[in-house]
């Protein structure tokens, strides 16, 4: 029997899901629902108050539609020249559809696909917006991790789905709980062995504050950086 040779011990498993990498969602769907609601899946079932995610990945795409379809779809790439709308074409007004509101809709959208896993089970997840509220919240979740990654190449936030005020509704909120180095794995990558097993155990939940009641919300901001791995613990 022919044999063929293994490569840095990389798992059939690992080989079999980077060839689904090139899929713009991966694991579970995730979508914003305006009240501080996130829904998974076509079922819209409603994800748990303390799902906390390991955020990892990043892509945007401007998709156009037709009759309700994508029928083209223009990624952008790292190091790419940015897109403006007015570069994509169909700018006529009067050619647009009209839209659930009676509204003209524009046929061209920029959406943003946010990818995590629960820090817990690994489950994998693709966050994805195309509204203004889903926009600012990505963008003030990636200028964190800029400036943390500029420190500690790789870092991987730890964030929990929030909600903030955004006008006379709500918009998506990553909160920062914690981070975690480039060099740690996500549960179930390769073959752990039993010790790699006990360093991958879960981390203790933080405590789960109550709900809060619309209107509440509060973002705290400061131009002091502080190192998230500044810290007594050696590692």
């Amino acid at each position: 029997m022919n044999q063929i040779a293994r490569t840095n011990n990389v798992s059939i498993w690992a080989v079999a899901a980077a060839e689904g990498a090139g899929n713009r969602i991966q694991g579970q769907a995730l979508k914003y629902k305006d009240g501080g609601r996130y829904l998974i899946g076509r079922e819209a079932t409603e994800a748990p108050k303390d799902l906390a995610l390991v955020v990892t990945d990043l892509k945007m795409v401007w998709l156009r539609r037709d009759g309700g379809k994508i029928v083209e779809s223009i990624e952008i790439f790292p190091g790419d020249r940015p897109i403006a709308r007015d570069d994509l074409g169909h700018v006529d007004k009067s050619q647009w559809s009209i839209g659930n509101f009676g509204n003209a809709e524009d046929p061209w959208s920029l959406c943003k696909y946010m990818y995590g896993y629960d820090r817990d089970t690994a489950q994998s997840y693709t966050f994805i917006s195309e509204t203004k509220g889903g926009s600012v919240a990505i963008t003030k979740l990636a200028a964190e991790i800029a400036r943390v990654q500029s420190k500690h190449p790789g870092a991987s936030p730890v964030v929990e789905l929030d909600w903030a005020d955004f006008g006379s509704r709500t918009r998506p909120n990553f909160k920062i709980i914690d981070w975690k180095r480039g060099e740690e794995r996500a549960v179930g990558e390769n073959s752990p062995t039993q010790a790699q097993d006990e360093a991958m155990a879960p981390e203790p939940k933080p405590a789960i504050e109550p709900p809060r009641e619309r209107g509440t919300a509060t973002i705290t901001s400061s131009n002091s950086y502080v190192d998230p791995f500044d810290d007594p613990i050696p590692f």
